[in-house]
């Protein structure tokens, strides 16, 4: 099989990916950072357009993979996982089919940024990537003296009895994608060797690390020395652009570095020159796309529901009822609204929608662990809302809720959230309660409760 027909066999067999992508697209299941990678990922391979080497074998080889894992494992894996084998299939083929050499690892890089990964790694690392943050901050100032009474508490600080919650865009977690980004882009761009190219990534994790510890010491004392000021928001803004720029010098010098060392090495004695010449993917390959295509149709309907259902239905026999009132008021059932029901999908619990006066409940429970509690910022996010951390909010009997207000053209809101559990349990940071509950600090089943007011917008000057 030529090229271009291992091309089209291999579009082709990626019919659900661009049928899932879409989905998330449509139901607002991202923050839309997804698209750069892609079109960063679409526009290399477009202007590094050229014939592959006999070296671009490997990228044939590691699309065949893909194929075949995706066929094989498609019952066995969630979406996410799906995805994963299927992005790195498309960039496998893209470094083999248009791009130069070493292009296979930055192109599988960018093509897994391109997936909705920053919401996953938000619940899993944004806590730890927090907490120590919070402790990192708390040991410095007890060595320099600056704010007395300075303590951490997991992914808070806690300034004579005030509460600075060490929110989302402290963790790191976007910086750390930026920089893989950029790192792959750089890679790219400098034609640097897979192991080279890992370095370089490595390289930059680090550094982003580094810069978000900076400016995460001067946002907490910014906030606790100008708790009023109003250009907060702005410095917040600017000091990550900052931090962006020069990570992205950072990446550059060292890519130099990396360059210039490899430039150095001679050429093993022996070595052939060849001409280049058009890859192409083998029989096998080709039938690992088609078993790719057919797998999802194949499939008989495991792990596709109809909006409204739910993948795992064993919950609903222990389900105890919502309940009337929520913090005094009583609560009026609302409709569920699309978005609700293409989270129910693959969700394995309950969800429902209250109005408690001017505010709006949405109400959760579940008894398993789920990715899909993460915070509602996010979502909001992919709406097209502009997401503002707000300060903690402390609820009666002292438990803390993390506040954020969201706006976008005619629609301001401010809204609180937390996760309890049915021993007295709560949690204002949802990775802070993944991680309990993978610890077997607690046990389900959990409520999420999410409080939200719609705010008036503001009249035009």
């Amino acid at each position: 099989m030529n090229r271009a027909a291992g091309v089209i066999v291999l579009a082709l067999s990626q019919w659900w990916f661009v049928h899932w992508f879409g989905k998330r697209v449509r139901w607002g299941g991202s923050d839309g950072y997804e698209w750069i990678a892609l079109a960063l990922l679409g526009g290399a391979a477009l202007l590094d357009m050229r014939a592959a080497s006999p070296r671009a074998r490997r990228g044939w080889r590691t699309a065949a993979l893909s194929a075949w894992c995706f066929a094989l494992l498609y019952p066995f894996l969630g979406d996410l996982a799906r995805g994963l084998v299927a992005a790195t299939g498309l960039a496998a083929t893209a470094s083999a089919s248009m791009m130069g050499r070493g292009s296979l690892l930055p192109a599988v890089t960018l093509a897994w940024l391109s997936l909705p990964v920053v919401p996953l790694l938000q619940l899993h690392l944004g806590y730890p990537l927090r907490a120590a943050v919070g402790h990192g901050l708390a040991a410095i100032n007890d060595l320099a003296g600056l704010l007395p009474g300075l303590r951490a508490e997991g992914a808070a600080l806690v300034v004579q009895d005030r509460w600075i919650l060490i929110d989302e865009p402290c963790s790191g977690v976007r910086l750390l994608w930026a920089a893989l980004l950029l790192a792959s882009l750089v890679s790219l761009g400098a034609r640097l060797s897979p192991l080279r190219s890992g370095a370089l990534m490595l390289f930059s994790m680090t550094l982003a690390v580094l810069f978000q510890a900076v400016r995460t010491a001067g946002l907490v004392a910014l906030e606790w020395r100008m708790p009023d000021a109003t250009w907060k928001d702005s410095f917040h803004d600017l000091s990550g652009l900052a931090a962006a720029a020069v990570l992205f010098v950072g990446i550059c010098l060292a890519a130099h570095f990396l360059d210039r060392r490899e430039r150095d090495i001679p050429a093993a004695v022996g070595t052939e020159s060849y001409t280049p010449r058009i890859g192409a993917p083998s029989a096998l390959a080709a039938l690992g796309f088609m078993a790719a295509a057919v797998a999802p149709l194949m499939s008989f309907g495991h792990g596709v529901s109809g909006p409204g259902t739910l993948l795992v239905q064993t919950t609903a026999n222990s389900f105890p009822g919502w309940p009337a009132s929520f913090e005094g008021e009583p609560l009026i059932p609302t409709v569920l609204c699309p978005e609700d029901a293409a989270f129910l999908e693959h969700f394995a619990g309950q969800l429902a929608r209250f109005s408690r006066g001017e505010d709006e409940v949405i109400l959760a429970w579940t008894r398993e662990p789920s990715a899909q509690m993460h915070s509602t910022a996010i979502c909001l996010r992919g709406a097209g809302y502009r997401v503002r951390p707000a300060e903690a909010f402390q609820g009666l009997g002292g438990s803390l809720w993390s506040r954020f207000t969201a706006s976008r053209p005619g629609h301001n809101l401010t809204a609180r959230e937390r996760i309890r559990d049915e021993a007295g349990g709560s949690w204002s940071d949802l990775s802070a309660w993944w991680w309990a509950a993978l610890l077997g600090r607690t046990r389900g089943p959990w409520w999420k409760e999410l409080v939200v007011t719609r705010l008036p917008a503001p009249k035009p000057e």
